[in-house]
This record gives structure tokens, sequence and C-alpha cells, in this order.
């Protein structure tokens, strides 16, 4: 990712936060707009950036935001667990930025993981 398809900043840093699974993610967010978007960065290449460039910033997600908006959780659309996280069908590694234009799903962490087990075993982030 270049530049912030919000803003246009060039301030491209990389945050931490827990999705609703309760797993630790590492999303790349805007430092001016502090817009979090949906890619994140592999745990050894954050904790190398924490260590060069300070702390990381707590961020949000989207769905995050959502769910405390609404004051809900969203159902899992494969076995209807509670705790989903949103699935992009068209995987990162493969089409790049196009990925947040592909469709997306709401996932458990069980079946999301189980999704890229099957269809993506060796992708790389």
């Amino acid at each position: 990712m270049k530049d912030c398809d919000k803003c246009g900043s060039k301030d491209i840093k990389i945050g931490i936060t827990n999705i609703v699974s309760g797993a630790t993610v590492y999303p790349l967010y805007c430092g001016d707009c502090n817009k979090v978007f949906t890619r994140y960065i592999k745990k050894n290449i954050a904790q190398e950036y924490e260590r060069t460039h300070g702390k990381l910033k707590y961020v949000e997600t989207d769905t995050a935001k959502y769910i405390k908006q609404k004051a809900i959780l969203i159902k899992c659309e494969v076995c209807g667990k509670g705790e989903s996280e949103k699935h992009h069908w068209s995987p990162r590694h493969l089409f790049g930025d196009e990925a947040d234009r592909w469709p997306t799903a709401m996932l458990c962490r069980s079946c999301h993981q189980r999704w890229h087990n099957i269809v993506t075993p060796n992708m790389s982030a």
C-alpha cells in the first residue's frame, strides 16, 4: 500500500488490535486520518517495526466499530457461532488492494482458519 485511499496521505503505519474472535492482528492505518485498512502485517514484521518506531498504536477495525455501534455479535455465515470476523474471498496476496472490492463474508475464527487451510495453505501476507 502506498497512499491512504481516504485522505491521500503517505503516512501509513502499523497498528495492533484484537478482532472479534480475540486474535491479535497488526493492521496498517493512516497516521493522518486514522483509517484502519483491512491489510494485516505478519507478527514478526510488526514487532520489528515496533522496535524501530516505538509502541504500536491500538486501532479498531471497521468490523469492531460496527459491532460496538450496533451492540451485537455477528454470526458466522457457515456455522452460526456469534464471534465472527470479516473474510475476503479474494486473497490479498493474489489480488492486492483489489481484494477490498471483492465480496466478503462473516466467519468465526475456526471457519476462517479452515477456509485458509484448505484454499490458501501457502498464503504469504
